[in-house]
């Protein structure tokens, strides 16, 4: 963006690295999308970016009419990394309501091992109520078609762990990101509530989420390998 939303100052070197996806997404079908993770890094005389890491996600319809979504994610840590996988049933409606889920995570470190005691496994209890999760939110901004004036309010759990209360998803508006593989058109999202920061969530014209950032971390789309 030639004058980045307040949301994404201080990551101004990060929105300029690297080729973006390009072409048409359908957001109902099946698709993989991965995101580059940056933190800002705070120093006493400057601040810069570093490269914290990789999200994952893959779509796949299912028969039910419903979807499964797969994540992947490592996040860099000062000595090693942790490493998650989940797995979540969610509806086709307009937060990506999940139905059930198993998040698989565990610390590994530097040589890329798992460290001794750190390996946790999480399902959704039986009956548990259907919730929103971070993760299947980045999946429905890409195909909800307006959310009001009010926005739309829910709770969720934060990565499939930490439970967030009433929040609420309302449209940022619009905007223009200048890369260096042309120009972007962005609408953009925005999640506030309660003990939550507020995240936001950037979309190109082709429904694909580019950008989403919060409070000192920044995730930027880049082609699957």
């Amino acid at each position: 963006m030639s004058a980045p939303h307040w949301s994404l100052r201080g990551f101004e070197d990060a929105l300029v690295r690297g080729p973006l996806p390009d072409g048409p997404l359908d957001p109902f079908g099946a698709w993989v999308q991965r995101w580059r993770i940056h933190r800002l890094r705070y120093a006493v005389e400057h601040m810069g970016v570093d490269e914290a890491g990789w999200l994952t996600l893959t779509r796949q319809p299912a028969p039910d009419g419903g979807f499964t979504l797969d994540v992947e994610q490592r996040l860099t840590l000062i000595r090693g990394a942790q490493l998650t996988r989940a797995a979540m049933r969610c509806a086709v409606d307009p937060l990506g309501t999940v139905q059930d889920w198993t998040v698989d995570t565990v610390t590994l470190d530097a040589a890329g091992d798992p460290e001794p005691l750190t390996h946790l496994t999480l399902r959704s209890p039986p009956g548990a109520t259907p919730t929103c999760s971070s993760w299947s939110l980045m999946e429905a901004v890409q195909r909800i078609p307006e959310v009001g004036e009010q926005g739309l309010r829910f709770e969720m759990l934060e990565e499939l762990v930490v439970r967030r209360p009433e929040q609420r998803l309302l449209f940022e508006g619009a905007a223009v990101w200048e890369t260096g593989s042309g120009t972007r058109w962005l609408m953009g999202y925005r999640r506030v509530g309660v003990a939550a920061p507020p995240v936001f969530y950037w979309v190109d014209e082709d429904g694909r989420v580019l950008l989403v950032a919060s409070v000192g971390r920044l995730l930027v789309a880049e082609e699957p390998t």
